[in-house]
């Protein structure tokens, strides 16, 4: 027989999808140093309902799996091999630009930002009124330490 429709629930899934990919996205122009990229990402993914403390969460889950997988990219590891330490792993959309991100970290920076990001994600959790801005901003530095690295 046919499949029952459900079109609350079918909403739901959609918002759910809609909000993950347009994390994603800010995630991949953040850590890929695409600053203007970031800015509207960033108001796509406020506009679908994600929270800055979910944006931060997310940036915090991907730079510990960055990280990852930049040490075990350094132990000797190819790049397949060391994608292999995300977990999920790594949709093939966004393949190209987490490998992008992988070339452009070194274990050091990712250290540093990691500490960053956490400090950031807290201060967003403990001023919710300044949320917004203090995670676009920590995004915001991550962008512009890829940047910064790229012109060296």
């Amino acid at each position: 027989m046919g499949q029952v429709v459900s079109p609350i629930r079918d909403v739901g899934v959609l918002a759910q999808q809609r909000a993950a990919l347009a994390l994603d996205a800010v995630i991949d122009s953040a850590f890929g140093g695409k600053t203007a990229d970031l800015e509207s990402q960033y108001a796509k993914a406020l506009a679908a309902g994600t929270s800055p403390g979910t944006i931060m969460s997310g940036a915090l889950r991907f730079i510990g799996q960055l990280h990852k997988a930049r040490l075990a990219s350094d132990a000797g590891d190819s790049t397949d091999e060391a994608m292999r330490a995300f977990i999920p792993p790594v949709h093939f959309t966004r393949r190209s630009a987490v490998e992008g991100a992988l070339r452009s970290w070194t274990s050091p920076r990712l250290a540093r930002a990691m500490e960053q990001l956490a400090e950031a994600a807290l201060n967003v959790r403990k001023t919710p009124a300044l949320a917004e801005a203090l995670a676009q901003r920590a995004l915001l530095s991550i962008a512009m330490t890829v940047r910064s690295r790229g012109r060296s």
